[in-house]
């Protein structure tokens, strides 16, 4: 169950990183593509362990 949290976590963050629609995920406050986004969302956990960084590449 653990693990499963925090997959949902870093899918969650990684959604709300993206500031901009896209297909089926389409936000009210992002209603256009932005071609800054047409690469891969990369998710590491920080040296520290707790926090996860968020680079698009």
């Amino acid at each position: 169950l653990r693990n499963m949290h925090q997959v949902v976590s870093v899918i969650c963050n990684a959604a709300l990183a993206r500031r901009e629609s896209r297909g089926a995920h389409y936000r009210t406050d992002f209603s256009s593509k932005d071609v800054a986004f047409e690469k891969h969302s990369i998710l590491r956990r920080s040296s520290a362990g707790s926090d996860v960084e968020i680079a698009f590449e």
